[in-house]
């Protein structure tokens, strides 16, 4: 039986949790691609999830004659298109790429460079991982939800079996773009509204001015998602806020962490986005246009 060849590019808080599902079945040669200083300091220091180290397989870009099945994609929005090139040696035609990202463009950063390639969709929904270092804490609760163009069912349908064999939870939506929209609305939300105002779930929860904050951040995305043909944005405005108050409040979105680590943000893959697609549909973003010239100042 052939082993199916899975490449992973981004081994962060989201690229980690499938890969510590792949690292079991013995039906998958799994392995993790960088560059090589990345990958040095990942063989010097390991990668931990949930205080475990993953005994992960490390490949410099170009190093071995790897051609890929499929190939996760979980890097940030902002290190994507330069993170991309690392993949060439590895990609054979109509090979299945599926980035993990947050925001809502990453099919067509990719496809730029991987035009004869099959490109799914994915992303992950759930309690966010705490990075520390090499670190990662995840406490097991969310999904990956994964979509495709109509052409692509099959490969889609293929690939979440895949997943789903080892033991990764993984959901089909029926509209997958409208749950992308749906997700991306609660990151506009949420996200930003920790990073401006740099306070976890808890925080957020008790303040109606951080509340009304992040409802007015959504109900910009939602116009923006309207004038994009999505609809039932105002359903999606009520699922967000239902998730922001559900969430334990000791949880900080990957966006906070990254704000207090002094790390680069995701700010361009969620206002950043949202203001050029609302200046396409003469839509105005004012509350997102001020949080984003805030972050990045």
């Amino acid at each position: 039986m052939n082993r199916k060849k899975i490449l992973l590019l981004g081994a962060g808080a989201v690229g980690v949790l499938p890969a510590a599902a792949f690292l079991s079945i013995p039906a998958v040669d799994f392995r993790v691609v960088a560059d090589a200083e990345r990958i040095s300091r990942y063989q010097r220091d390991g990668i931990y999830l949930n205080g475990k180290l993953l005994p992960l397989r490390y490949m410099v870009s170009g190093s071995e004659d790897f051609t890929a099945d499929l190939i996760l994609i979980a890097v940030k929005g902002w290190s994507l298109e330069e993170a991309l090139p690392l993949l060439r040696p590895h990609v054979a035609r109509h090979m299945v790429l599926l980035p993990l990202l947050n925001g809502i463009n990453a099919p067509d950063v990719i496809r730029k460079q991987y035009p004869e390639s099959t490109i799914l969709n994915g992303f992950f929904l759930g309690h966010a991982s705490v990075r520390t270092g090499n670190s990662i804490m995840q406490d097991g609760v969310g999904a990956f939800y994964i979509g495709s163009e109509p052409e692509d069912a099959a490969v889609l349908a293929e690939t979440a079996q895949l997943c789903r064999s080892a033991g990764v939870h993984v959901d089909v939506p029926a509209d997958f773009r409208s749950a992308l929209w749906k997700k991306f609305i609660l990151n506009v939300g949420i996200n930003q509204t920790q990073a401006y105002y740099r306070a976890g779930y808890g925080i957020v929860q008790q303040s109606a001015e951080m509340m009304d904050f992040a409802i007015s951040l959504m109900k910009e995305a939602a116009t923006v998602a309207e004038a994009e043909g999505i609809t039932g944005t105002d359903e999606m405005i009520s699922a967000g806020l239902e998730t922001i108050r559900s969430m334990p409040p000791e949880v900080q979105t990957s966006m906070l962490q990254d704000v207090l680590s002094g790390r680069m943000t995701e700010i361009d893959s969620f206002a950043g986005e949202l203001i050029r697609r609302g200046k396409k549909n003469n839509v105005p973003t004012p509350l997102n246009e001020m949080v984003f010239k805030h972050i990045v100042s």
